[in-house]
C-alpha cells in the first residue's frame, strides 16, 4: 500500500507579531509504503539536496533484554557494524566504500541505524543496509565478539566512571522506577551482566527482534516519489521486502502507558558516588508513556523552570544551577531536574527550596499565559531548525512513525505544541508533577577516598582488520561536487563592519553569528574569563516574543552573538543583535559570582581533570598567553574598569564580522544589516593576530615514549581507565596546508583506532583532531579512554606507532586512506545553517577566503606522503603525552609497554568513525563505531 503525504510546519504572514516565528509555512512530500514483509517505508523527496540518507528504527531496546543479560540489545548494536558480506567486508567497511557517514543509538525502548551519504549512491546504501539488517551477526567470529563486548564495556566505563552523566541519569532512574520496571535498569548493563552475554545470546536476539515487521525506515533523498514502490522493491534486500504472495500487515505501533508507573514508596533522600566534581542532586518525576502532548508540556515547564533559575529567584547560596529535561518512553516518561550544588552542606534544605520555588508547585507565575507563548515559539523555531538538517529530520521522522504511526513528524508536533494551554499545563503538573512524586537522588564526588576500580579481565584475543580499497573516482567526483558557499555575497558596511551573507535553500530559518576578534592573547590572564562572568545583555524586546534564541561566547580566540530565526524576523534579529552589543552592562563582581560561582569554580580547579588540563596546556604552549589557563583567583581579580576598556578595544565595527546564513534573500538581509548594525559607531582598528606558538623540539619528544618519566601523570583515586591525551605543535600554515593537518590527524587517529578499539577493544574510541588559533598557533590533539588492564597494551601500540612514523614514515597508501575519510566527513559537517555559519566565522577570524570551504575536498586530494611525513616527524619531534587515572596502574602500565605485543609495520585503514558525543543531557546510548 501506498499514499501521497505532506507534512511540514506552517507558521507566520509576512510581518511577524508577538508569538510569531516568522517561519513561512513549508511542507515535506512524502510517499508511505508498506512492504509485504510488514516493513514500513517512508520516502521523503528533498529536491536540491546533495546529501541522502537512510534511518532504521528496529522497535526494540533495552527493555528486551532478557533479565542478568543486561546490555544485550546495546551490544547487538555493536555487533551490526562488524557484520560481514560474502567477501568478508563488515558493514563498516562497506558504508565506507561509498563515502557514507554512519552512526546508532540504542534505548529503552528502539535501535536506530542510519547513513547519509552523496545523492548519487541512495541506492546502493538502501542495498547495503537492508541486506546486513536481515542478517547483522553474518560472520562475526568469537574473537570479535569478545573484543567488540570490551568496547561496549569501555563505553560503560566512559559514561558511568569516567564521567558523570551515565551514573548520574541510572540512579535517577533507579529511584523513580519500581523494582523490576525495565526502566529502572541500565541500557548498557553492567560488567557483571556483560559478562554473562555470549555470540550466541546475540543470535537469539537478532533472531526475534531484527524482522522486517519490526522496522521503520525512511529514505531521504532526491527521489522520484511516484517510483517510490518500484524502489522499494528493486533495493531492499528480499527479505526485508517480502514476499507478495504471503503478505504480512505493518506492525501496529506500541501501546503507551496510559498512566505512570508506580512510585517506589520510599521516598527520602537517596545517595549516590560518581565522578562529579561538585555534588549534584537528581529530582525525578514520572508522567504517562509516550511523545504527546504531555511530554510537551513537560518541556514547557522545563523550559520556563530553567529561566526562572537562570534570573537568580533562588536565594540558596549552595545552589550553582538549575536544568531541566523531559525524556519521553513507552513505559512511561520522565521529567529530570538536576542541581548543582558547591558544596553540598544541607541537600535537604537546599532539595527544599528548589522544588518550593518549580513554578508549577510554587503558583506564584502570574505571567504563565505571556511565557508560555514565547516558550512554544520556542520549540516551533527549533522544530523548525532541526527540520533543516537531512540528518536530523530523517531520525525524528522515522523514530516518530515507528512510535506513533503517523509519518507527519513535524506536522503532528506543530499542531501539538501549538494546541498547548495554560490550563492544559497546570493540570498535567498537578496531576504529575508534586512534591509528593519527586524522587531524589544526591549524587557526590568520589573524592580521594575512593576504592580501587575492580579490575575486569580483558579478551585475550585480537579481532581482525580488514584492509579497505581506495575509495572509487566516482564516490570522490561525488564527494566533490558538494557546493555549500554558491551564491555567497560579501560586504563593508561604511562603519567597517564585514557582512558575509549565504542562502541556503530549505527550512525558512536563519542563523546569523557577530563576532569579534578577541582572545587570551588579547589580555590579561583570566581577564577574558571575567568579562564572560560580567556580561549582562538589556534587550529592547524578549527574544523569546518571537521565537528567537540569543546567545553569547566569550572564546579561545573569538568572541559571537549568535540569534536563530525564522527567516521573517531577521530584522528584529538585527536590532537585537545591535542592541545588545550596544547595550552590554556589567554586574561585577556580582553577589552570585563571589559567593557561588567561585566555589564552583574552585573545585573543578582543584580537580584531577583541571589539574590535568593546566599542565598540559602549560607544557604544550609555554608562556604564551593562550597556555594561561586562568585560575579563579586571577578571574575575580580584576575590576569592572578594566573588562569596559578590553570590551570597548574588541566591540568595534572594524573588528568584526556579521555571517548570515538560511534560506534568505541576501539582498534584503544585507540591507537590514545596513538599517540595523550600521549604528555600531565606536571607532577603533581591527585587534592584531597574536604571534604564533611555532614546534620547538622538545628534549624527549617521541621518546617521551620511552621514558618511565616523560608523562605528564595525575592521579584520580578509584579510576577504571586512564584519560590519554596526546598533544604536539604543528608548523603555522595557510588554508591548503590546514587540509594536510587534518589528513596527518585522521591518520594519526586511525592508526590508533584500529589498534586500541577494533582489534583490542581497549577503548570507546579514539578522537584525533587539529586546532587553529587566530595568528597561526596549530596543534594535534588525541584523546582516547583507555581501561586499566588494556593500558599496557595501548602504550605498547602508542610507542609502536611512533617509532614507526619517526623511522620510516607513513605510506601513501595510508595518507590516501586518511584523505578519503576526510572527504566523506566534509559533505556532511555543515549540515546545517549554524555549521555553515561558523565554519565562514572561523575563516574570517583566520583571514583566509571564504572559498576554501568548497575548495577542502580539493585540498584534501592534494595531499601527499611527503608533506604528511614531514608534518608528522616535526609533531614527533616536540609530542607531550598526558595520563589521568589511577596513578599505581598508570605506571605500572608505563613500565610494562616495552615487552608488549607491537603494532603491525604497516598500519591498516580504519573506516571512518562516526562522530560520538560524550556524555550530555540524555540517558545514556551508544553512538556505534
Amino acid at each position: 500500500m501506498a499514499a501521497l503525504l505532506a507534512g511540514g510546519i506552517a507558521a507566520c504572514g509576512t510581518t511577524p507579531y508577538k508569538g510569531d516565528t516568522g517561519i513561512r509555512p513549508f511542507a515535506f512530500d512524502l510517499w508511505d509504503v508498506h512492504c509485504p514483509s510488514g516493513l514500513r517505508v517512508l520516502f521523503e523527496r528533498a529536491p536540491g539536496s546533495t546529501t541522502a540518507g537512510a534511518t532504521i528504527v528496529v522497535g526494540s531496546g533495552s527493555t528486551e533484554d532478557p533479565p542478568g543479560l543486561e546490555g544485550l540489545a546495546h551490544l547487538v548494536e555493536h555487533l551490526v557494524f562488524r557484520g560481514r558480506d560474502d567477501k568478508s567486508v563488515p558493514l563498516q567497511g562497506r558504508l565506507w566504500e561509498m563515502g557514507a557517514s554512519n552512526n546508532a543509538e540504542t534505548d529503552f525502548d528502539t535501535t536506530t541505524f542510519h547513513a547519509f551519504l552523496p545523492d548519487q549512491s541512495l541506492r546502493r546504501l538502501v542495498q547495503v543496509l537492508s541486506d546486513s539488517l536481515m542478517n547483522p551477526l553474518r560472520g562475526i567470529d568469537e574473537a570479535t565478539f569478545l573484543v567488540e563486548r570490551d568496547v561496549v564495556r569501555n563505553e560503560l566505563r566512559e559514561r558511568h566512571e569516567t564521567h558523570s552523566f551515565g551514573a548520574a541519569y541510572q540512579a535517577a532512574y533507579a529511584a523513580a522506577f519500581p523494582e523490576g520496571h525495565p526502566y529502572r535498569r541500565p541500557v548498557g548493563g553492567s560488567h557483571d551482566s556483560l559478562s554473562r552475554i555470549t555470540l550466541a545470546d546475540a543470535a537469539r536476539f537478532v533472531a526475534a527482534h531484527y524482522r522486517p515487521e519490526n522496522m521503520t525506515m525512511v529514505v531521504v533523498g532526491n527521489v522520484d516519489l511516484t517510483k517510490a514502490e518500484d524502489f522499494a522493491r528493486e533495493n531492499l534486500a528480499s527479505r526485508m521486502y517480502g514476499d507478495a504472495q504471503h503478505a504480512r500487515p505493518i506492525s501496529k505501533p506500541p501501546t503507551f502507558a496510559l498512566e505512570p508507573p508506580a512510585l517506589p514508596p520510599d521516598a527520602t533522600l537517596r545517595h549516590a558516588r560518581a565522578p562529579v566534581t561538585a555534588p549534584e542532586l537528581w529530582i525525578t518525576w514520572t508522567m504517562p508513556g509516550g511523545a504527546g502532548r504531555d511530554h510537551d508540556i513537560a518541556g514547557l515547564w522545563s523550559a520556563l523552570t530553567f529561566q526562572n533559575f537562570y534570573r537568580g529567584r533562588l536565594q540558596d547560596n549552595d545552589v550553582a544551577g538549575v536544568n531541566l529535561f523531559a525524556w519521553p518512553g513507552v513505559q512511561g516518561s520522565t521529567l529530570i531536574c538536576r542541581v548543582q550544588l558547591t558544596d553540598g552542606k544541607h541537600p535537604d534544605e537546599s532539595l527544599r527550596q528548589v522544588v518550593a520555588a518549580l513554578p508549577w508547585i510554587g503558583g506564584d507565575e502570574i505571567y504563565l499565559e505571556t511565557r508560555f507563548r514565547q516558550l512554544k515559539a520556542s520549540l516551533l523555531r527549533e522544530l523548525a531548525f532541526d527540520a533543516e538538517s537531512v540528518i536530523s529530520r530523517s531520525r525524528r521522522r522515522a523514530e516518530y512513525a515507528h512510535l506513533t504511526g503517523n509519518p507527519s513528524a513535524y506536522a503532528a508536533l506543530v499542531e501539538q505544541i501549538r494546541s498547548i494551554t495554560e490550563d492544559q499545563a497546570r493540570d498535567v503538573a498537578q496531576r504529575y508533577l508534586g512534591p509528593e512524586r519527586a524522587r531524589t537522588v544526591l549524587v557526590s564526588p568520589l573524592g580521594d577516598d575512593a576504592p580501587p576500580a575492580k579490575p575486569i579481565p580483558a579478551a585475550r584475543d585480537l579481532a581482525t582488520i580488514v584492509k579497505h580499497e581506495p575509495l572509487s573516482q566516482e564516490t570522490l567526483r561525488n564527494l566533490g561536487s558538494v557546493r555549500h558557499t554558491d551564491g555567497l555575497r560579501v560586504t563593508k558596511l561604511d562603519n567597517g563592519l564585514d557582512v558575509v551573507v549565504l542562502r541556503r535553500p530549505g527550512a525558512p530559518v536563519v542563523t546569523a553569528t557577530l563576532a569579534f576578534h578577541g582572545d587570551r592573547a588579547s589580555a590579561a590572564t583570566g581577564l577574558a574569563g571575567a568579562a564572560e562572568e560580567a556580561i549582562e545583555f538589556r534587550l529592547e524586546e524578549s527574544p523569546g516574543e518571537y521565537g528567537i534564541s540569543y546567545r553569547t561566547e566569550v572564546g579561545f580566540d573569538l568572541s559571537t552573538s549568535t540569534v536563530q530565526a525564522g527567516t521573517a524576523n531577521v530584522p528584529r534579529a538585527f536590532d537585537m543583535l545591535q542592541f545588545g552589543t550596544r547595550s552590554l552592562d556589567l554586574e561585577w563582581p556580582s553577589d552570585k559570582f563571589r559567593e557561588v560561582r567561585v566555589p564552583l569554580l574552585r573545585r573543578h580547579e582543584d580537580s584531577p581533570q583541571g589539574r590535568a588540563e593546566r599542565a598540559f596546556w602549560k607544557a604544550l604552549l609555554g608562556d604564551h598567553p593562550f597556555a594561561a589557563w586562568p585560575l579563579v583567583d586571577q578571574i575575580a581579580g580584576h575590576k569592572s574598569g578594566e573588562i569596559e576598556d578590553w570590551l570597548g578595544r574588541i566591540v568595534t565595527p572594524a573588528n568584526g564580522v556579521l555571517v548570515v546564513v538560511g534560506d534568505v534573500d541576501p539582498a534584503e538581509v544585507e540591507g537590514a544589516a545596513r538599517d540595523s548594525l550600521a549604528r555600531l559607531a565606536r571607532s577603533g582598528p581591527a585587534l592584531p593576530a597574536p604571534h604564533a606558538v611555532r614546534p620547538v623540539s622538545r628534549p624527549l619528544g617521541v621518546k617521551t615514549l620511552d621514558s618511565a618519566n616523560g608523562f605528564i601523570v595525575t592521579h584520580r583515586p578509584g579510576a577504571s581507565q586512564a584519560a590519554l591525551s596526546l598533544g604536539c605543535l604543528l608548523p603555522p600554515v595557510d588554508a591548503r596546508g590546514e587540509a594536510a593537518d587534518e589528513v596527518l590527524a585522521r591518520l594519526v587517529g586511525d592508526a590508533l583506532e584500529n589498534e586500541l578499539r577494533q582489534r583490542s577493544g581497549s577503548t570507546y574510541g579514539v578522537h584525533a583532531w587539529t586546532s587553529m588559533l587566530r595568528g597561526g598557533t596549530a596543534m594535534l590533539q588525541l584523546e582516547a579512554n583507555i581501561d586499566n588492564a588494556r593500558l599496557p597494551l595501548a602504550l605498547a601500540s602508542l610507542r609502536a606507532f611512533w617509532q614507526q612514523a619517526m623511522r620510516d614514515g607513513v605510506s601513501a597508501e595510508v595518507v590516501r586512506a586518511a584523505r578519503d575519510t576526510m572527504s566523506a566527513n566534509h559533505m556532511l559537517r555543515y549540515d546545517a545553517s549554524s555549521a555553515l555559519a561558523r565554519e565562514l566565522v572561523d575563516l574570517w577570524n583566520q583571514g583566509w577566503p571564504l572559498s576554501t570551504l568548497d575548495e577542502q575536498p580539493a585540498y584534501y586530494a592534494s595531499v601527499g606522503e611527503t608533506q604528511v611525513n614531514e608534518t608528522l616527524r616535526v609533531c614527533g619531534g616536540n609530542l607531550l603525552v598526558a595520563l589521568t587515572g589511577d596513578e599505581a596502574v598508570i605506571r605500572n602500565a608505563i613500565a610494562a609497554r616495552k615487552v608488549l605485543v607491537r603494532m603491525p609495520a604497516e598500519p591498516t585503514s580504519a573506516p571512518p568513525r562516526a562522530p560520538t558525543s560524550g556524555p550530555g543531557d540524555a540517558p545514556p546510548v551508544s553512538p556505534a563505531p
